[in-house]
């Protein structure tokens, strides 16, 4: 009952974070790590111009791990050191400067730790170690569910606020469009009937 109350437990400890980045600003988070920790990081940007910021990661060292100027991402890394390990998304570089709101995840998978533990136990590995890896391979799995859910509802969102504004335009237009024509039309009618118009002199 413990084991499967902690697969709820730690699926629902899988946190997203959404930041608004300003053209030529960047934003930086940092995350401590121990050696060997296998680190999933996956971010989209969902709205912005042409939905591109500059990602870099970058080891406690300084070492730039992984850098790219992209729409979104899903990789993985492992942890060389143990440390402050920094993720920056910049918007001074991009095609469109434009605020970019942008939300990532990351989160350790602990099934490849205890890959690499039964792999060094070889047949000596327990039971309950086999246990604990198919829980922590099944908390994997309701991870990358739950991270490609929040995605889809971002996107469904940021999409329905698209339509809604694309509506609003069309809307504002088709009213605008109406008054100009209105008053177009009374205006010709108006200096018609002043050029046509007879004045009697008495």
């Amino acid at each position: 009952m413990k084991l499967v109350l902690s697969v709820f437990l730690l699926a629902t400890l899988v946190e997203a974070y959404q930041v608004g980045i300003e053209p030529g600003d960047a934003a930086c988070f940092h995350m401590n790590f121990q050696t060997d920790d296998y680190v999933k990081v996956q971010y989209e940007v969902h709205a912005g111009g042409y939905l591109d910021i500059n990602f870099n990661l970058t080891s406690p060292s300084n070492e730039l791990l992984h850098t790219t100027l992209n729409t979104s991402a899903h990789f993985m890394f492992r942890s060389s050191h143990v440390g402050n390990y920094k993720i920056c998304f910049d918007n001074s570089y991009g095609v469109s400067q434009q605020i970019k709101e942008i939300s990532f995840f990351f989160d350790i998978d602990q099934t490849k730790t205890m890959e690499k533990v039964q792999h060094h136990h070889g047949s000596n590995t327990s039971d309950h170690e086999r246990l604990v890896s198919m829980v922590h391979n099944l908390k994997e799995q309701l991870y990358e569910v739950n991270s490609e859910t929040y995605f889809l509802q971002m996107r469904q969102k940021w999409h329905s606020v698209i339509v809604y504004k694309t509506n609003f335009s069309v809307v504002a237009f088709g009213v605008f469009q109406c008054i100009f024509m209105a008053v177009g039309g009374w205006l010709q009618v108006y200096y018609t009937q002043k050029f046509f118009e007879v004045r009697l002199c008495v």
